[in-house]
């Protein structure tokens, strides 16, 4: 068994939900550069733009 890890929290700033560092993130060690839980908070934050 592995031992029992601190797992690292943030807060979304578009649907202020707590998420954990992802297995994927770890491995590539890009955690700090993470803000948003998901692609569709992502994509909400950004403003359209008119054309």
């Amino acid at each position: 068994m592995k031992p029992w890890r601190l797992r690292l929290t943030k807060i979304c700033p578009v649907c202020n939900r707590s998420f954990e560092n992802r297995k994927k993130w770890e491995s590539r060690k890009i955690w700090d550069l993470i803000v948003y839980c998901s692609d569709k908070c992502r994509k909400a934050s950004k403003p359209k733009l008119d054309q």
